[in-house]
Parts: structure tokens; C-alpha cells; sequence
């Protein structure tokens, strides 16, 4: 009969090679006749069996009645489970999770999402929560489907986050389902986890640069891959007085760092559920594009002011840093002490507005002849200053009666001549 086949399952690791798949005497085994399951029918995959579960009282067990959808009544609870859903466009896309034991491709489209290594889940309902969806995945070598529930979060262009449920074999409301925690050993969060897992969008043409989160140059102090390590990481650009896109850490002291690193940031994300937390996703830019998560952790010590680390994770996965005591694996690969007290912002003064006074028309040294610099209202200032004393000013007398100031924090950059006329 079409869809039916037959299995034999042997009580040895010794298989027969034989061309009618029988195996020699004297090796036992079991013989079973299997029947191909049509899950877009409901029906029973035994009559008389589900016939006598009837009767017995015996479809109020899930074991059972799973068995005898028809004679149960499921039918039309099944055909309710196969009403389409979609994907939210904003999901769709080809992306990459990079993970400690395999780099997998994920592809969301409008009715399903592909997992190459975790499998195909096709949309069945979405719920209140707007970012959750049942899932189900349908199998053509006879297991029955399975339910999963998938939460996602739309971070940036470049990251998309998500978390995936228990797979039921029976289908449950989705307040049930979309519960999310580990796998027992040695799975853990292989697959699922009660935090969110990470995604990069495919092809480094595609990412954009993003805010990196620290907003200066700030020193610190750590080990980098085991090595003890002082240094300074920045996203402070000097030329334009701005933040950028790209992370810089440099150090004299650790050789991984004395050429300095470039990292581009792919997203910046304030922890919803872990306080004075955040996280940051790179890539290095040195060819090797390794992609990590960074977690920028925040500790107050007796009520002062709080001191912060950052911990450089081995991949994208940002484990939460209790659990990575589990896993030797998933522990940080750098743990950096930030110097926050002693950050800074410098800035070249043909390119800060703060340095010029009302009024005044300011001549930079050294150039090829002189630069006149626009000049800015004090509405138009806006300088944080980390540390006032690297800021004093000395006037000196000059020859011709005017005063000239010398900016301590820029006396490698040239020296301000200021005049005021007519005084």
C-alpha cells in the first residue's frame, strides 16, 4: 500500500550487507511495518486500536489521542493549528549565527524560517505579543510535528535578535509554549536559551556602522586572551570632534594590541532585563572579520560611583557572564577595567567651534600662511570637559598690546593668538 515500508531494527552494531537487506542467522532483530503520515489529513493511524481507546476512556491522554486525531474529535482543533500566519517583513532576510561550535545560515522568509543546522519552522500563529510565533516543524520520515515557539527583536539593519522554545510533539497554546530556558546537559544553550541568541545579516556589503556606546577615549586596564593588558579603547574621532563608527583599542603593553585594533560596531543595545548592563556587537576590520559581543557591565562598590568592565565574548553569543562559569568555552576572552575618571575628548582645533571666543576671528599655528575659523555664538558651545585643570589659560603680553593664550591641551597643535581690537 502506497506509504507503506518496513524497518528492521537489529540487536547488534554489526548491520548485514546483503542485497535483500535480511540478515544472516543468528543475528536477532525486529521487523516493523511502517506507515508514511499525511499530517495535512486528520485520521487514525490505527481504527481498531483507537476504536478500543474510545471506548476505555482513553483520549483524554495525549499519548493516546495524538494516536487517534479522527476518533478523538481533533480534527477540527488540527485544522485550526493550520491556519497561515506570516513573518513580519521586518524579520525577513539571510543572516548568520556565529556560535562556539558552528557558523549557521538562517533564512527568514514570509511562511517559514530556515535554520541549515536547526531545521524548518513554518509560521501557525502569532499571539499577543507581536514578536512571538508558533512555529511547526513537519518531518516526511514519519515523526510526528513538532511545536516551537520563536520570539524575535529587530534590533538595527545589522542584528536580529532570537530565542526559540522546547519543540512539543502536541500542540499547546501559545502561553504555554513560549516559555524560554536551556536544554538539559550537554545540550545547554546550544539551541535554546532564556536569552537572546544573535544573528548578523549576511554579506559584510550590507552592514552599516553603528553607534559604538563609549563616546570618548577611555584607558583601561585588564587581560586580553590571557596576556595583562593597559591601553585605551575609543570611538572618538578627532578630526570631526564626533563619535564614530569604529572601535580603537590599542596598548603597549600586550602584543595582540601594539598594532592598534579596528573594530566597526554593528550594535549597541541597553540590557531590558539586566541592570547597569549593556552589550555591543563588532567586527574586527584586520581581514579576519571575527564578530563578538562585548557586555559593558557596571558595578557600584559601598554607593560610590559605579566602575565599569568590558568582557569580550568568543563569538556573537552573549552567554550572561554567571553562566559562562558552566562552560569553559563560552568564557570571556578579554576583561577590560574602564578608566572613566581619566576619559577624554580631544579634538584639533581647526575642527572645534569651542575653542573660538563671540566675536573673535582666531589664526591657527602651524599652517601655510593663516586660516581664519569661523566664529560661534555661545549658544553654539557645547564642550564637555572630563577634566578642567588640562583646560587653564595664561595670558602673556605681546608686542603690540594684545593678549595671547596658550590652551595647554593643545600646545602640540599650535598655539591661539587672540586679539581683542579696539581694547
Amino acid at each position: 500500500m502506497k506509504g507503506e515500508f518496513t524497518v528492521l531494527i537489529y540487536f547488534s552494531v554489526i548491520c548485514p550487507d546483503e542485497q535483500d537487506g535480511k540478515p544472516p542467522s543468528g543475528i536477532q532483530y525486529y521487523e516493523l511495518r511502517m506507515k508514511q503520515k499525511d499530517e495535512e489529513r486528520c485520521e487514525d493511524d490505527d481504527e481498531d486500536r483507537c476504536k478500543i481507546i474510545e471506548v476505555q476512556g482513553l483520549c483524554a491522554k495525549e499519548q493516546d489521542a495524538s494516536h487517534c486525531r479522527r476518533t478523538c474529535g481533533l480534527c477540527q482543533h488540527t485544522t485550526s493549528t493550520r491556519q497561515r500566519c506570516y513573518f513580519d517583513p521586518k524579520l525577513h532576510g539571510k543572516w548568520v549565527l556565529y556560535d562556539i561550535d558552528r557558523i549557521e545560515d538562517v533564512t527568514i522568509e514570509r511562511k517559514r524560517a530556515v535554520f541549515s543546522a536547526f531545521g524548518q519552522y513554518y509560521c501557525r500563529e502569532t499571539g499577543t505579543n507581536e514578536n512571538q510565533y508558533k512555529a511547526v516543524s513537519i518531518f516526511t520520515n514519519g515523526c510526528a510535528p513538532r511545536y516551537t515557539c520563536f520570539e524575535f527583536s529587530r534590533t538595527n539593519n545589522n542584528l536580529l535578535q532570537y530565542r526559540a522554545s522546547r519543540s512539543l510533539r502536541h500542540d499547546k497554546e501559545m502561553e504555554e509554549i513560549c516559555t524560554f530556558h536551556e536544554d538539559p546537559y550537554p545540550l545547554l544553550d546550544t539551541y535554546r536559551s532564556s536569552y537572546f541568541k544573535n544573528l548578523i545579516l549576511s554579506g559584510i556589503k550590507f552592514l552599516w556602522p553603528s553607534y559604538c556606546g563609549i563616546d570618548s577615549t577611555i584607558p583601561f586596564n585588564g587581560t586580553y586572551y590571557g596576556e595583562m593588558c593597559d591601553g585605551t579603547i575609543s570611538d572618538w574621532d578627532e578630526d570631526t570632534c564626533t563619535t564614530k563608527g569604529t572601535l580603537t583599542l590599542q596598548s603597549r603593553t600586550c602584543s595582540p594590541l601594539t598594532a592598534p585594533l579596528e573594530l566597526q560596531c554593528l550594535a549597541y543595545i541597553m540590557h531590558d532585563t539586566e541592570e547597569l548592563q549593556q552589550i555591543l556587537i563588532t567586527r574586527s576590520m584586520d581581514g579576519k572579520n571575527e564578530f563578538n559581543c562585548w557586555i559593558i557591565k557596571s558595578y557600584i562598590d559601598g554607593g560610590k560611583w559605579p566602575w565599569r568592565v568590558m568582557f569580550k565574548m568568543p563569538t556573537t553569543q552573549c552567554t550572561p557572564i554567571p553562566d559562562t562559569h558552566m562552560d569553559v568555552h563560552r568564557q570571556p576572552r578579554a576583561e577590560f577595567y574602564l578608566g572613566d575618571k581619566d576619559k577624554s575628548k580631544l579634538c584639533k582645533p581647526a575642527q572645534n567651534p569651542d575653542s573660538v571666543i563671540p566675536g573673535v576671528k582666531v589664526t591657527i599655528k602651524p599652517y601655510v600662511g593663516e586660516k581664519e575659523v569661523s566664529t560661534f555664538t555661545k549658544e553654539d558651545q557645547d564642550l564637555e570637559l572630563t577634566n578642567t585643570d588640562d583646560f587653564k589659560h595664561e595670558p602673556r603680553s605681546s608686542k603690540n598690546g594684545c593678549h595671547t593664550s596658550v590652551d595647554r591641551s593643545y600646545q602640540l597643535l599650535g598655539i591661539i593668538s587672540l586679539c581683542w581690537m579696539g581694547l
